[in-house]
């Protein structure tokens, strides 16, 4: 497997800790979910928000996806498929 991040230099006024955090909750999802192929890691400007620029961070993946019964609670606590973490990486 290959973790592949296509740089941005954008800079933000962010909560690091909590930023980090979920930034590492998706990759270790990525990652736990692909067994072979590219975990693709992107930032993009996308428009404006009240006169502030929207940053949006992708993590793609080849991964078998997110079932769809957990799709309508996926950011809630402790929902997962897996029997590994606690559910609660994207809640976060």
């Amino acid at each position: 497997m290959k973790i592949f991040y296509e740089p941005n230099d954008i800079s933000i006024e962010a909560d690091k800790d909590r930023l980090n955090q979920v930034i590492f909750n998706l990759l270790n999802n990525a990652i736990k979910f692909t067994k072979d192929g590219t975990v693709l890691v992107r930032t993009k400007i996308k428009g404006t928000n009240n006169n502030q620029k929207l940053v949006v961070v992708s993590v793609k993946d080849p991964g078998s996806g997110i079932e769809h019964e957990i799709l309508p609670k996926l950011f809630s606590k402790f929902t997962s498929k897996s029997d590994k973490g606690t559910g609660l990486g994207l809640y976060i």
